[in-house]
């Protein structure tokens, strides 16, 4: 999406609250996971903030776990305590590895070893979360055949489902 058309900030507001949105999933999905701001989402107070301003990305991965319900995720890099606390809490169920999982969650300091895999998930039909996205990011999900991705110019969510169409959709979240 060109941000520097003059009708881009209208369609970004519009899609962001539902409108022009044809798909049912996504709709859903972006009216209720990602826009919500009236939804509350229990979250122990020692895993929100630890003053380096992740606060956000933190809710938002724990509004896209209870979502998408992923059987299994793989983190990018490994070592995310916060996150797999979170997984946890989400539900205790969720396998946490790094092969075929459902589900890859990506932080930004992670460095791109891993595209291969992250291809082959969103092939699979799994999804994707970058806490803060790049040009590889960008790079990944433009080979996406099928599925969607919803972005905030920060943080950028692929959903590979095979059932569903390849669209982008740019919103405030």
């Amino acid at each position: 999406m060109n941000r520097l058309h003059p009708l881009s900030f209208l369609k970004q507001y519009r899609h962001s609250k539902g409108y022009g949105v044809h798909s049912p999933f996504a709709y859903r999905f972006i009216t209720e996971t990602l826009c919500d701001r009236k939804a509350t989402y229990y979250l122990d107070p020692t895993l929100r903030y630890n003053g380096r301003g992740d606060e956000k990305v933190l809710k938002l991965t724990l509004r896209v776990l209870c979502a998408l319900k992923p059987k299994s995720i793989g983190l990018l890099p490994n070592a995310q305590s916060r996150i797999r606390d979170i997984i946890k809490e989400v539900d205790s169920e969720i396998v946490i590895n790094f092969n075929d999982p459902e589900m890859f969650i990506v932080s930004p300091d992670y460095k791109n070893d891993a595209k291969e895999r992250i291809v082959e998930c969103l092939e699979r039909g799994g999804n994707v979360l970058w806490g803060k996205y790049d040009k590889e990011a960008l790079e990944i999900v433009s080979g996406m055949k099928h599925g969607m991705t919803f972005t905030n110019g920060h943080s950028l969510i692929a959903v590979g489902r095979r059932d569903l169409p390849r669209q982008d959709f740019n919103l405030f979240f």
